[in-house]
């Protein structure tokens, strides 16, 4: 964009979020809408809760709050698809049985935007593809969906999710709800995030390459879960590396992270491993890496692409403080603080030594490319430009 473009944009941006309404809600969706995962899931298989009753408390909560751009845009058109599934779900229940819906009955959980679906169009956050709905539901939607979730839409996210602010010209840019307008709610999964924290669901997928489920988790009070490369299947998430990129969640309480974990994969007897494990593990057995970049100080070499312009970044002095305090309570309860910074490595894209972190983000346009040909079919051309 030329100056005078991006300063329209920028305007664009500050203007459209509004001050969400107060909504006045009644006992029933004051409970709904406070449950976990969990405590729907019991509620559902006892029978004192209807899959389509619990939705449709979540669909109006969602577009009550539809300025806060939580969501792309398409989800809040195609919003009573969502409770329709939710009848199909308790139709099937009352025909075969509550256990014939589990184990997850019915359970609505947003999908982050870049997740190629079939239910909800695949944009990615770019208005070129706004319509485009893909040929497969990824592989993690399908994990969802064999568990019998409810696949509650598509989250605002930045185009193809590269940015740590939730924002694009066709959704919009994503409220987070603590700010009073004044705050970002992160990115890339600041949609998912933010749904979380307004109570819009109790859980929703994330995905992760350089902090995109643990910046928004951390900015809207919510529990972020990264977990290690391909720990969850990533076919059908357009990648920015080949190394980092890894879908996630965000939950208000950890307890559905690990709900839906051993649901999801079939490792139920693997987390009661662990958890022995973890009850004899002591803390000195545990080390976490503080390096300073790219999340408490950012610069981008001067010949590196910066669509950003990002120059010489760091956190506020408060923030650092806070930052600092962490180390220091993690070292005083005997984890081992590791101080040091990702190592130099050599690099053919620039041509000498760069931060390992930077070396892992030059494949981000063609794995783009490969994901709008291959997941959606789309008639659309992405130019290559310099990570």
């Amino acid at each position: 964009l030329d100056p005078s473009h991006k300063s329209a944009l920028a305007a664009w941006y500050r203007e459209r979020p509004c001050q969400p309404r107060v909504r006045e809600l009644g006992d029933r969706e004051k409970q709904l809408l406070r449950w976990s995962a969990a405590e729907y899931i019991a509620a559902r298989k006892a029978g004192t809760v209807s899959c389509s009753e619990y939705a449709r408390v979540l669909v109006d909560h969602m577009l009550w709050y539809k300025d806060t751009q939580q969501f792309v845009v398409t989800t809040y058109d195609m919003a009573e698809t969502i409770v329709d599934a939710a009848r199909a779900m308790d139709a099937r229940a009352e025909a075969d049985g509550v256990e014939s819906i589990g184990p997850l009955y019915g359970l609505p959980v947003p999908m982050k935007g870049t997740m190629a679906t079939v239910d909800f169009p695949s944009s990615a956050g770019s208005a070129l593809l706004d319509k485009c709905f893909a040929k497969q539901d990824c592989d993690f939607t399908a994990l969802f969906k064999r568990a019998n979730a409810v696949v509650m839409g598509k989250t605002n996210v930045p185009d193809f999710a590269a940015s740590w602010v939730t924002m694009n010209p066709v959704n919009g840019r994503t409220m987070n709800l603590y700010g009073n307008g004044g705050l970002t709610s992160g990115g890339s999964s600041g949609g998912s995030a933010a749904a979380v924290a307004a109570h819009v669901a109790p859980v929703a997928v994330t995905e992760d390459t350089g902090g995109s489920t643990r910046h928004p988790a951390f900015q809207n009070q919510n529990f972020g879960y990264d977990p290690s490369r391909n720990h969850y299947p990533n076919g059908g998430n357009p990648g920015i590396s080949y190394t980092n990129d890894q879908i996630g969640l965000n939950a208000r309480e950890f307890k559905d992270v690990l709900l839906l974990d051993p649901v999801l994969l079939d490792t139920a007897e693997e987390h009661r491993k662990v958890a022995d494990d973890m009850a004899v593990r002591a803390n000195t057995d545990i080390s976490v890496g503080t390096p300073l970049f790219p999340f408490v100080e950012l610069d981008f070499p001067e010949d590196a692409y910066n669509f950003w312009d990002l120059r010489n970044c760091r956190t506020s002095p408060a923030l650092r403080d806070k930052y600092e305090q962490a180390k220091e309570v993690l070292a005083g309860a005997g984890v081992r603080v590791v101080e040091e910074e990702w190592p130099e490595v050599p690099s053919e894209w620039f041509g000498r030594p760069v931060n390992a972190v930077l070396e892992t983000l030059h494949s981000f346009t063609g794995q783009v490319g490969e994901w709008v040909r291959t997941w959606l079919g789309a008639d659309v051309s992405l130019s290559g430009c310099r990570t």
